[in-house]
């Protein structure tokens, strides 16, 4: 089957998971026990700052697992963040192309493609998608971490987006699965957010994960 290029869903705008190989370990069954997250971030001319989570498991389980288990594995360490659109959004997560068309889920929840699959040897890896959880309650507001998908439901992976400052897009609300938040690291998302851009959005100097940390509770 022919993946689509993922996006947020944004008047059919933003991107998410695709295909390609990479062999990292997941983590195992404590995850969901982990409630907080990091990112180092550098970005424009030398600056730097960590952005610090606050994440769900009991309201986007399996989205926060997977989330936590791309940290441990070092899949986001040196990822740009691909796409920003000042006032709406800011993404990242890509970690196969590193432009916006590539990532896919690393633990295993029995949707391959989107679609459910009751074995798991029967998709590989790089197909592997997570089940929506979207309606959870939780609302796209400032600040917010939600998951990336294509138009069809079912299709997170890596990528993600961190909502700007000032921004309520609640036609994304029950689409896309908010799983988290930022607690600490709001002026890193600002001067993000703020940072000139090209074309398809991408930022015109790199911003670059470093790397993330899981947050012991």
């Amino acid at each position: 089957m022919k993946k689509a290029t993922p996006f947020l869903f944004t008047l059919l705008m933003l991107l998410s998971p695709l295909s390609g190989c990479i062999g990292k370990d997941s983590t195992e069954d404590n995850a969901l026990d982990i409630n907080q997250a990091s990112l180092s971030v550098t970005w424009g001319n030398n600056s730097s700052g960590i952005i610090i989570f606050e994440l769900y498991p009991n309201a986007a389980p399996n989205h926060v697992e997977n989330f936590l288990a791309l940290i441990d594995g070092g899949y986001y360490d040196g990822v740009i963040f691909h796409r920003i659109i000042q006032g709406f959004v800011v993404q990242g997560g890509d970690f196969q192309n590193n432009n916006g068309t590539g990532g896919h889920a690393v633990i295993w929840t029995g949707y391959c493609n989107g679609q459910p699959s009751t074995n798991v040897s029967d998709c590989a890896q790089t197909s592997w998608t997570l089940p929506d959880e979207a309606d959870n309650g939780l609302k796209h507001e400032p600040y917010v971490l939600s998951m990336a998908k294509t138009s069809q439901p079912n299709t997170g992976g890596s990528q993600f987006f961190i909502v700007s400052p000032n921004s309520t897009p609640s036609h994304l609300d029950g689409v896309h699965t908010v799983f988290g938040k930022v607690i600490e690291g709001f002026e890193v998302i600002d001067a993000l957010d703020a940072t000139p851009v090209g074309e398809w959005d991408k930022p015109i100097d790199d911003c670059t994960m470093d790397s993330g940390q899981i947050i012991e509770s």
